[in-house]
């Protein structure tokens, strides 16, 4: 039944809406007075954000990113960067870059002035070279973007083969609409007032829109190596594809040889011998230097990376000298020197560090451009999400719908072509139910303050099998979150007033967690409502750290709280008539815990403090990249509008051994266009490597040489076809294993007190039903909760111990994770997601494996169990398993997934009373068959496999996610405990019991574990340990990551790592 119409709003006139009530009022054209005062208002801060200390001033040109960049490359260098000579020799390593003598060295390659973006130095150096004036613009202009984040930087043109006479004229042209200011449309489409939707930040006055990074993010430490093609190089068809084999094959200098020699033999009709195979040049190095020049290659970068001298291994003999000279120098206070070109030195500054490597990479920019003009674009996903009723792309989730950058400038609107409408906006809306009160309400009338009232989730095509939109691929369909007052009489939250603490107020608006599906002309008006993010924070710690038996307190003792004393902006109450502070869950819970109960979920409805919510992705790039770029740049209904492409793309983290049989690991860094289907993100040729980062070097310090990464995450302006385009490729997630991931996040790794990336759980101190019970809503991690602790952490706490004691208590690590710089508007817990495949394959089952092998089965079943296993009938494609009895220990992970999904019905044809153990035979069967319990167990971990690392997932699975993946693992728990209790000891038997452990009070101290009895079995306490491994816990925040990405598999790590190996 609909709710009834609202009877006026106690008594008082129909509460200020914003500044465009209906579409209607939209049609005059403004004022030049107006468009300034609209384009200032659309400054202000649009939702809750964290922002420095320090304000940078705001850009309001677009970020250009054009044709005419250059920069100074010595030829040595470049030499060795080709890995040939200029007489087609092999390339000879230079240590550092070539320099002529000490004068040129200060005024071509200051190495201060490339670090730190010093644009005069910059122009003095193009200057001194002889380049053109064009080339003089196109490299200040670089420079001035890549370090300073005042500009946009700009690309190199492409070498055209038909005419080069006009390239200085386009660089010109070019360059001179990169200083262009921004002039609106003289018809702009005016910008609501979204002030609305308030922002933790650290001052009580609006936050700032900004361009430019934080003055806090490092600068961009690398510089542009560019790429010339020489086509004065005449090069026939059949050299330039030996020359491709000969690179693709790793063909060697005598196999060349040979081959040539064979080749020469081959005559024409005539016996003559082939033209083309005698303008092959005699030696290999020649023919892939001159193959290489001719290429029209992408562009590079290239920093000096500090290197750790300990985790280095010894020095080679021709540099151990030199490097126990520098030691020595050192040790006398004076400067050490470097070698910088053959025969010469020079002295190092004081703070340089003793040990660097080069770090030579693609531009980014640059690549986005040539991927972007491929025939590869054409099998990308590009504009609004996609709604679908089964979702298995990232374009169907809410990754893609709910951020403001993801739809190329395709946005909803008011009617009539009115104000922009984003994701975490606010409006008055009317339902897809025609019996409801809404529809009897007309437009310009004072019953309008009765409609609906919502925060819009997200935005897209509507493909459903019930679209809102009837699958029209002109109106776009919005995803509303309703927000209920406490006269609307609704049932969904009637049952829950006596429970509100405090009582739900006349003008606060209680926020739903499901969505309805609207089409964007339903939408009636925006408006303003303050969120507040302080109401029901809980700044003690769940667990807090116990007093060390015979220890002396130290600051490691004392309990730190999340912060002191948060600052939010406060409500204007005269444009924000409504607030919401508490959101109302609707979860699904499991019913019955007996192991021979059946699986039953109901639904549970939850009243959270709106501050232990994620934030919308749209709501966070609106606070760093402000609303005005979106509304007047990209939007695509503006007249004379730039067309706008965006690139969203997976960012993959790993470190990997080069060799099997080497310590050295590298850093890889891998993108992937997230717009790409499922089956083309997992073929290795759509899998680029942005970086490698060398052995010994900082993550830190990796980061900071990418800062065009953070260029183009706010967009720049590419020539794309012919055609000048608002490209913005951003990363729209971070994925890794867990330490990797720990890293990313600024938390610390798996081994942790607080291991969790998503929650303050803590390890090793809870029972078994509390690891997986933990109130993950009550004590979870969250975005705007993080950025108050970062700031505590970085400014508030002074000492170094001080530091420690607080990150060990809360599982932080850093204040300042590096790869914030690169993407600043990204949520720093759901942008970090966990990998299924690592926790279900190589944990979960890997340890269900082991335990049926070790402390399920009789040695004799054991031997029974592989020669059956061995004859077993296998899905079709799937790989043979080695012997379970003795090579377990090496099993991979996709032998580990085949395993879980053959095993259930493996077992139900032949697992017998016979073959399992007496002692945990009778533990088990205690709770039942334990056949059965068995059986049920294998077949609840398959389940929840095939619901985490499968292509799909059905709509019942997905609403009951949570509670499949809980069962699985409770299942398994209990296995354990039958195990630990059937091996006999005392501690098995204690931890047998479900019931959390009881902690002590705080400020007391621990009971003396010296005075237990401490003969407990290995392999007991070995499962019982197993019930605690992280791998266990962070099952239960993967329903939040599949609703984000779609499907959790979406998030996996096994093609990045496939790739390095």
């Amino acid at each position: 039944m609909p709710p009834k119409k609202r009877e006026g709003l106690h008594g008082l006139s129909i509460p200020k809406r914003p500044r465009y009530a209906n579409a209607t009022e939209n049609n005059s054209e403004p004022s030049t007075g107006e468009i300034g005062q609209q384009a200032a208002m659309s400054q202000q801060s649009p939702g809750n954000t964290y922002l420095p200390d320090d304000n940078v001033d705001t850009l309001h040109n677009p970020d250009v990113y054009d044709d005419t960049t250059l920069d100074l490359v010595d030829d040595t260098v470049m030499g060795g960067v080709e890995g040939d000579d200029e007489d087609g020799r092999d390339g000879v390593e230079i240590e550092d870059e070539g320099v002529r003598d000490e004068d040129e060295n200060e005024a071509i390659f200051d190495l201060s002035a490339i670090q730190y973006g010093d644009t005069d130095d910059n122009l003095d150096r193009t200057v001194r070279a002889a380049l053109d004036h064009s080339d003089v613009i196109g490299a200040a202009t670089y420079e001035e973007v890549a370090d300073n984040g005042d500009d946009a930087p700009v690309v190199s043109i492409p070498f055209d083969e038909e005419d080069d006479e006009d390239d200085e004229d386009v660089a010109a042209e070019l360059s001179k609409a990169a200083r262009q200011p921004f002039i609106p449309s003289p018809n702009p489409v005016p910008a609501p007032d979204l002030g609305s939707t308030p922002a933790p930040i650290w001052s009580s006055v609006p936050a700032p829109i900004t361009n430019a990074p934080s003055p806090e993010n490092p600068p961009d430490t690398s510089h542009l190596l560019q790429m010339h093609q020489n086509q004065t190089i005449l090069t026939s068809n059949f050299e330039k594809a030996l020359a491709a084999f000969a690179e693709l094959t790793g063909l060697s200098r005598q196999e060349y040889a040979s081959l040539r020699e064979v080749l020469l033999l081959l005559k024409d009709s005539n016996g003559n011998q082939i033209q083309d195979v005698l303008n092959l040049p005699n030696q290999l190095s020649t023919l892939i230097s001159r193959f290489r020049r001719r290429l029209p290659l992408l562009d590079m970068r290239q920093a000096q990376i500090p290197l750790n001298p300990e985790k280095m291994p010894t020095e080679a003999r021709t540099r151990r000298a030199r490097a126990d000279e520098n030691l020595r120098l050192r040790a006398r206070g004076e400067k050490p020197k470097r070698v910088i070109r053959k025969g010469k030195t020079a002295q190092v500054e004081d703070d340089a560090p003793l040990l660097t490597a080069k770090l030579t990479f693609f531009d980014p920019p640059t690549f986005i451009r040539a991927y972007l003009t491929s025939d590869i674009r054409k099998d990308i996903h590009m504009g609004p999400a996609v709604f679908v009723d089964y979702p298995s792309e990232m374009y169907h989730a809410h990754c893609w719908s709910g951020s403001v950058r993801t739809s190329s400038g395709q946005y909803p609107h008011l009617k009539n072509s009115g104000p922009v409408m984003f994701p975490s906006d606010w409006i008055y809306y009317r339902c897809t139910d025609s019996s409801c009160f809404c529809h009897d309400i007309e437009d310009d009338t004072e019953e309008a303050a009765d409609l609906h009232i919502g925060r819009i989730y997200g935005f897209g095509w509507d493909m459903r099998r019930d679209s809102c939109t009837k699958r029209s691929m002109e109106v776009l369909a919005l995803q509303v979150q309703e927000g209920l007052l406490h006269d609307d009489n609704d049932q969904r939250i009637n049952d829950q007033h006596d429970l509100m603490n405090p009582p739900h107020e006349e003008d606060e608006l209680v926020l739903l967690s499901s969505v309805v599906y609207i089409p964007e002309t339903s939408a009636y008006s925006l408006l303003s409502v303050y969120c507040d993010y302080r109401f029901g924070e809980t700044l003690q710690n769940p667990t807090p750290p116990q007093l060390r038996f015979g220890a002396r307190s130290s600051k490691k003792d004392i309990h730190w709280p999340k912060y002191d004393e948060p600052r939010f902006r406060e409500r204007d109450s005269e444009n924000e008539y409504y607030y919401v502070r508490r959101m109302l869950v609707f979860n699904q819970e499991v019913q019955g815990q007996e192991m021979n109960d059946e699986f039953v979920t109901t639904e549970k409805k939850t009243i959270i403090p709106l501050c232990h919510t994620h934030p919308i992705r749209g709501e966070l790039e609106l606070n760093v990249y402000g609303r005005h770029k979106f509304e007047f740049e990209w939007d695509q209904k503006l007249p004379n509008s730039k067309p706008v492409v965006t690139l969203p793309y997976i960012n993959f983290i790993d470190g990997f051994g080069v060799f099997s049989n080497s310590y050295r690991s590298l850093m890889g860094n891998y993108i992937t266009p997230a717009g790409l289907s499922a089956a083309n993100r997992l073929r290795p040729g759509n899998i680029f490597p942005l970086v490698l980062g060398p052995h010994g070097s900082d993550f830190g310090d990796v980061v900071k040489a990418l800062g065009t990464l953070g260029i183009l995450d706010r967009g720049v302006n590419m020539t794309i076809d012919e055609e000048e385009t608002m490209v913005c490729a951003f990363i729209i997630c971070f994925t890794g294993d867990m330490p990797q991931q720990a890293e990313n996040s600024g938390f610390k790794g798996p081994r942790a007190q607080k291991f969790c990336r998503s929650c303050y759980v803590t390890s090793g101190r809870l029972g078994q039903s509390t690891m997986l019970d933990f109130d993950i809503e009550k004590h979870g991690r969250f975005h705007h909760q993080i950025k108050q602790m970062q700031y505590t952490m970085a400014n508030k706490l002074t000492d170094t111990a001080t530091k420690d004691a607080y990150g060990s208590q809360w599982g932080m690590a850093n204040p300042l994770p590096p790869l914030e710089s690169i993407s600043p508007a990204l949520d720093l817990v759901l942008s970090r997601p966990f990998d299924p495949a690592h926790s279900e394959y190589n944990g979960l089952s890997n340890l269900m494996h082991f335990l049926l092998r070790d402390g399920i089965l009789t040695p004799g079943a054991v031997a029974s169990y592989s020669l059956e296993l061995r004859t077993w009938p296998f899905p079709p494609g799937s790989r043979r398993l080695q012997s379970p009895k003795h090579h377990l220990a090496s099993y991979s992970m996709s032998a580990h997934a085949t395993w879980s999904i053959i095993i259930p019905a493996f077992l139900r044809g032949w697992l017998k009373d016979d073959y399992i153990r007496t002692s945990f035979y009778r533990e088990a069967s205690l709770y039942g068959n334990p056949v059965d319990i068995i059986i049920k167990t294998c077949t609840a971990i398959a389940k929840s496999n095939t619901l985490l690392v499968g292509s799909n997932a059905s709509v019942s699975d997905r609403n009951n996610m949570r509670a499949l993946v809980k069962r699985a693992r409770e299942l398994f728990n209990q296995l354990c405990i039958f195990a630990s209790r059937s091996l006999g000891s005392r501690a098995g038997s204690r931890a047998g019991s479900v019931a959390p452990v009881q902690q002590p009070a705080p400020g007391t101290r621990a009971p003396n574990p010296l005075g237990e009895d401490t003969a407990v079995s290995t392999r007991s306490a070995q499962y019982m340990n197993d019930t605690l491994r992280p791998n266990i816990h962070i099952a239960v925040h993967y329903p939040d990551f599949a609703e984000e990405y779609g499907l959790t598999v979406n998030c996996n790590t096994l093609t990045g790592e496939d790739l390095h190996r």
